[in-house]
């Protein structure tokens, strides 16, 4: 059958084709700067925006963010890497993403090699324009048409495995069907952004801009001109040419401010009369306002801080509310996410991927991460780095605190025999349950028993129903409930 597109057929569109088309959103990876050139304007013409990177590294960091992307138009020649890389980080990073290979390749080992890494589809060069359209027509639309049925027949399930986490994306769904302002509450480092890049993501200003400033990282009189486009702390309040305001320049997306309590008090009230005034626009003439601030290490609740917060504002800006947890609340999720930071880190330095050992993942999990993603992200760059079998081991992670090295340590000398095998059994059972925070059946899997053995043990040596997790300088600093 003559392989032909709708989009050559039908010169002349009806209104609703013509925003449909212009919602769309390709991703062309391809090393050939006038080839891309060309696929580029031709598809520009056709109501279908381009996004354009030439190296497996530009294409790793486009497919990590958080920009909706339609379909994937890939080359397997590319400088410092390979297309067949590029499709599996691809369907790692955006599983429902399909990737179309076009390349001048058209051996039958590449097109198996592509097809098994995830590609829907294998065009050669040169292609016919009505071929290419056609393909990448149908792939968009089969892949909306599988989107659609999904979310009409099955209910949302988390990737997460924690109940805090998935209770936080329950909280940011909820979130995302509405245009009122957002407040995000969770320990510092705890990936709050990426939870409102996901509200936006998921909201119907998915394809408008999503600008974010933090409010603590800057002086107060460059982030009232970032806002408002004027220093409130001058006397003069005068506007400072050639200065957009961010809460004009994402008119129908997303501005997230981080560390709103930072604000200074000038600051806090413009912001408040702004959300008063936006509350009567059109989502097209105003912007999503989402904010975040810092939580308490123990619970999700406002700490010191917020106490700069002027209430009405808080009250104002956290229409809808969503508690962000810290790993120390959602150890479950560790291993997940040490599997998608391993995989960035990996692409992002062309280094193949290592596998982690049991031993260090149960490191990894109890350990109460008082810096949260951002220190696991630094001790598995560190451990990447190191390792020289691509197995990361305990011996790799270096940089967790020096209480749980001691502690492994003393659970050394105990498996090589000093004392009674009473004492000896008992020792170990203690040290266990302290070093998984009293976590019986963590504790059981530890020891490679069973959970009733540790039950049994527990009554045999008459040890606390409930045992109190050992105070370490950790404990004192984790972060409680953040993400």
């Amino acid at each position: 059958m003559r392989a032909t597109s709708h989009i050559a057929e039908k010169p002349r569109e009806t209104d609703a084709t013509e925003e449909k088309k212009a919602t769309q959103t390709l991703l062309l990876i391809d090393g050939d700067a006038h080839s891309a050139a060309r696929i580029r304007e031709m598809f520009e013409l056709h109501h279908i925006a381009c996004v354009t990177c030439s190296s497996l590294a530009d294409a790793t960091t486009i497919l990590r963010q958080e920009q909706p992307l339609d379909v994937a138009l890939v080359d397997l020649n590319l400088p410092n890497g390979d297309g067949i890389e590029a499709i599996r980080i691809a369907r790692k990073t955006r599983p429902d993403l399909p990737c179309i290979v076009l390349s001048a390749r058209s051996d039958t080992p590449s097109v198996v090699l592509a097809m098994k890494a995830g590609a829907v589809d294998y065009l050669t060069k040169p292609c016919r324009q009505s071929t290419l359209l056609s393909t990448v027509s149908k792939a968009i639309d089969a892949q909306r048409h599988r989107t659609n049925t999904a979310h009409a027949t099955t209910p949302h399930r988390s990737r997460w495995h924690s109940s805090v986490m998935r209770q936080a994306m329950t909280d940011a769904r909820e979130a995302a069907k509405t245009s009122s302002p957002v407040m995000l509450v969770g320990p510092p480092g705890s990936g709050k952004k990426s939870v409102a890049q996901w509200i936006h993501r998921k909201s119907s200003r998915a394809n408008h801009c999503f600008i974010s400033i933090d409010a603590s990282h800057i002086p107060q009189n460059r982030v009232e001109q970032e806002l408002f486009g004027k220093s409130l702390s001058n006397n003069n309040g005068a506007a400072h040419a050639h200065v957009t305001p961010k809460i004009q320049a994402c008119m129908g997306g997303t501005l997230y401010i981080e560390n709103l309590q930072c604000l200074s008090t000038k600051a806090q009230a413009e912001l408040l009369d702004w959300i008063k005034q936006n509350q009567s626009s059109s989502p097209e003439k105003s912007c999503r306002l989402i904010t975040a601030v810092a939580a308490d290490s123990n619970s999700l609740q406002p700490n010191a801080r917020v106490g700069q917060l002027r209430p009405d504002l808080w009250y104002a800006a956290s229409v809808y509310r969503v508690n962000v947890p810290g790993l120390a609340q959602r150890s479950q999720d560790i291993p997940l996410l040490c599997e998608n930071i391993v995989s960035h880190i990996c692409a992002t330095h062309h280094l193949r991927m290592p596998g982690i050992t049991r031993k260090a993942m149960e490191m990894l999990c109890d350990y109460s991460w008082p810096g949260n993603i951002g220190e696991l992200h630094s001790v598995l760059e560190h451990a990447i780095t190191h390792t020289n079998d691509r197995l990361i081991g305990p011996s790799d992670l270096a940089h967790l605190n020096n209480s749980d090295v001691k502690e492994a340590s003393k659970e050394d000398d105990l498996e090589s025999g000093a004392g009674s095998i009473e004492a000896l059994t008992k020792t170990t059972l203690i040290n266990a349950l302290e070093a998984c925070q009293g976590n019986r059946r963590r504790a059981a899997k530890r020891l490679k028993v069973s959970l009733r053995t540790v039950y049994n043990m527990i009554n045999r040596y008459g040890l606390p129903k409930k045992q109190t997790p050992k105070k370490t300088t950790a404990d004192h600093t984790a972060l409680g409930s953040g993400a």
